[in-house]
């Protein structure tokens, strides 16, 4: 036996009740008589009929103690607990404490039991029990053997809930059995209490004492006892839609709405039946998959054929954008019946390739084919195969493409004269530069004076480059947005186009006339005379000449 032990898992599936059986086991007189007499065979479980197991099920083993680690988790109580280790066992064979949500505790708490635990007294067993094990400090699980308990299928608890009912002799039906399981989600504990629930509402249903056998529970009535959404039920949901019967519908949710149940949980209800009709359409073995009866299962497989695997996808993510929208939803209803709506309303997607082979047959039956290549000229295969000889006198020569109107620059809408590429390149630039400075005069007139020396270095369609000299600040002053922005606006204007304007600095302009340029201003004496001032200061501090 270890000194320690830890069960972690969901609530209800036997934390507690397997440590009180691991005391049964240790403390049982049968097991200690044995053990006393040296039998060979040890019984592997308890007996349950001596008086220490009894007093261990009745709660009362005076060397078997169970502590709520919620309400006892601090420094304080685990002190004492600690103090109590020190003394024997008062009758069994080890003293056992039973720490259930021992996740509650303080982080001085656990430090105050890691000493216990790493040198336990001898004769004492620790059980730790708790759902949130992540929760728990490493140096305390580690010295612990850690047990991970499961969820409890549906079978099992439908099973458990069975004899429960035969032993007390309540009449209920398989499907309302079921019906308990599923909604407990794995813990047996939730499904008893379920159980005890339906059974207090409907005591006299019970058989005990009658001669006449009462009419068993059905799955609807425990449903609308317990607030639950009953498979019938989503069935039916399932048999509107795919009959498409859009008034059953609405009216199947304005019954669950005025039943007072949660709209939210029924739209959870229906993800998990349209979650089974899948699985029963595509696994072969899915009575595990989906924890049906066999008749249930089959009954499922028959509705998921009926929609197709392809429509309960779709179902399924509506139901999926309709949950999401159900939480900050003000009118929860109506969201519920809009999704139900479109749901009925859903029609079978085509393949992609079967509508390209309609559209295909379409083309064939009219005599319409489609050309090989859209950027393909007939005409103009047929002139390029066999091109006429340069020199033919029936040949016309080529006519060149007009110009478009932003890259004539002419001042006058005459034809350029026929002068060189660079003359003519001039003469369109100093047309376009022309216009352009009347526009600028036109928008912004201060602008019109600073752009004064400016030049006009490229223009095209695409974009328009102006050098602007830096004297007088020009370049900075046309750089300002708002200047910029007028500039554009006359390049605009003059072009009929939005085209790119790009300002570059120049330098600026030489004197005219041959006369010299202007020296350029002498330099301050002052910062002559500081700058030397400096460099014999950094002398005479790091002892180093600046020749």
């Amino acid at each position: 036996m270890a000194h320690a032990y830890l069960f972690s898992g969901p609530r209800g599936v036997g934390k507690t009740t397997v440590a009180r059986l691991l005391a049964k086991a240790v403390n049982c007189d049968e097991r200690e008589k044995a053990l006393k007499e040296e039998t060979l065979e040890l019984p592997l479980e308890p007996c349950n009929g001596c008086p220490a197991c009894l007093e261990i099920s009745e709660g009362r083993h005076p060397d078997v103690l169970e502590i709520d680690g919620a309400s006892n988790r601090g420094i304080a109580d685990i002190r004492d607990l600690r103090d109590q280790v020190l003394y024997a066992p008062a009758r069994g064979r080890s003293k056992i404490y039973v720490i259930d949500e021992v996740h509650m505790l303080t982080s001085e708490a656990f430090n105050a039991l890691l000493k216990t635990l790493e040198e336990p007294p001898p004769r004492v067993l620790f059980v730790f029990a708790t759902t949130e094990s992540q929760k728990i400090p490493a140096t305390i699980s580690s010295r612990c053997q850690e047990f991970e308990f499961r969820r409890l299928p549906v079978s099992l608890i439908a099973e458990q809930l069975g004899h429960i009912a035969k032993a007390e002799e309540v009449a209920i039906s398989p499907q309302a059995i079921h019906l308990l399981a599923r909604s407990a989600e794995g813990s047996l504990r939730d499904a008893q209490g379920l159980f005890d629930q339906v059974v207090a509402y409907v005591g006299d249903r019970t058989s005990k004492g009658s001669r006449e056998a009462a009419a068993p529970l059905e799955e609807a009535e425990v449903a609308d006892l317990l607030g639950l959404v009953g498979r019938s039920a989503l069935r039916q949901v399932v048999e509107r839609v795919i009959s498409q019967d859009a008034k059953g519908l609405l009216e199947f949710v304005q019954e669950v709405f005025m039943a007072g149940q949660d709209v939210k949980q029924l739209c959870l209800a229906l993800m998990n039946y349209f979650r089974d009709l899948l699985v029963a359409l595509v696994a072969e073995d899915s009575a595990q998959l989906v924890d049906l009866t066999p008749e249930e299962a089959k009954e499922l497989k028959g509705l998921a054929q009926n929609m197709g695997q392809e429509k309960l996808q779709r179902c399924f993510h509506l139901l999926m954008e309709t949950e999401r929208e159900i939480r900050y939803a003000a009118s929860p209803q109506v969201i519920l019946e809009m999704a139900l709506l479109k749901m009925a309303s859903l029609r079978p997607l085509v393949p992609v390739a079967d509508i390209l082979a309609k559209v295909r047959s379409i083309e064939a039956s009219l005599g319409l084919s489609a050309p090989e290549s859209p950027a393909k000229d007939n005409n103009l295969e047929k002139r390029t195969e066999n091109p006429p000889p340069p020199n033919s006198p029936n040949v016309e020569p080529p006519k060149m493409a007009e110009p478009p109107p932003s890259a004539l620059f002419g001042s006058s809408g005459a034809p350029l004269q026929p002068v060189g590429a660079h003359q003519t390149e001039v003469h369109q630039k100093e047309g376009l530069w022309g216009k352009l400075m009347k526009e600028v005069e036109v928008v912004k007139k201060p602008l019109a004076g600073y752009l004064h020396n400016a030049q006009l270095v490229h223009a095209d369609a695409g974009e328009v480059v102006i050098e602007v000299p830096d004297g007088r600040n020009s370049y900075e002053y046309t750089m300002v947005v708002e200047h910029k922005r007028s500039l554009e606006v006359a390049v605009r204007k003059v072009l009929g186009e939005r085209v790119r304007v790009r300002v570059q600095p120049g330098v600026p302009p030489e004197p005219q006339g041959g006369q010299a340029a202007e020296p350029p201003p002498p330099k301050d004496t002052r910062s002559v005379e500081a700058e030397t001032e400096i460099l014999r200061d950094a002398e005479e501090i790091f002892g180093a000449s600046s020749e």
